[in-house]
């Protein structure tokens, strides 16, 4: 049984990262037996994880057709780019407090790495994605680390992806770095304010570019 779990674990993940990572759009169907073949699992623990991940919300099952990477809406984007906001703020707090040496160095290599990089739109995303959730790991309250991180990967399901926005890659870039300056200097206030600044960018960004897309 603990065997089982594992595999279906594995497989929700590789899943989860797919989403993340833009490789499954919304509307496309889960190819689950080339994730099988990737991953040498059996058909059982991959359909496991297809219903846990419909119970995320981030598949829907349609009988006798297969498993479909979950739309999402703007009323609903709103409402997650309002619970980022709320508890990523915090986390950030948080972070300043208990943050060690060693995720601040890791930090600053990313916002180094991230620099350079503004040419390479997957390459920007996995290293957004590794700032935030090292913030994440180091706010100390692992319920709100899994909370944030399950928060990611259903806003992996948007569409295009910030980081073929040059201008937003640049000011995701100094919002990074004055997220950074605060850690580094362990205020917490300043720390919720940058990150409070970083998310509401990305929104009014976003925001406007589902508002374009509704007309297009």
């Amino acid at each position: 049984m603990e065997i089982q779990f594992s595999l279906t674990a594995y497989v929700a993940n590789h899943i989860r990262r797919l989403i993340e990572l833009q490789k499954l759009r919304p509307g496309d169907l889960v190819p689950l037996e080339e994730i099988e073949k990737t991953l040498s699992v059996s058909r059982t623990p991959a359909r496991e994880a297809i219903r846990q991940l419909e119970l995320e919300h981030l598949v829907s099952i349609e009988p006798g057709r297969g498993a479909y990477v979950s739309p999402i809406s703007r009323a609903e984007l709103a409402d997650l780019y309002g619970l980022r906001k709320y508890m990523e703020v915090k986390a950030a707090g948080l972070a300043a407090g208990s943050i060690s040496d060693y995720d601040l160095s890791i930090l600053a290599d990313n916002v180094g790495e991230y620099a350079d990089l503004a040419g390479d739109p997957e390459r920007l995303t996995l290293l957004d994605r590794q700032f935030h959730y090292t913030i994440f790991e180091a706010c100390g309250n692992r319920h709100v680390e899994k909370t944030l991180k399950s928060l990611r990967i259903r806003m992996g399901l948007l569409r295009q992806p910030a980081y073929h926005n040059m201008q937003r890659v640049a000011c995701t870039l100094a919002e990074h770095k004055a997220v950074l300056a605060a850690l580094q200097n362990r205020d917490a206030a300043a720390a919720e304010q940058a990150m409070y600044r970083h998310i509401q960018n990305a929104w009014d960004e976003r925001d406007l570019q589902e508002g374009m897309n509704a007309f297009s």
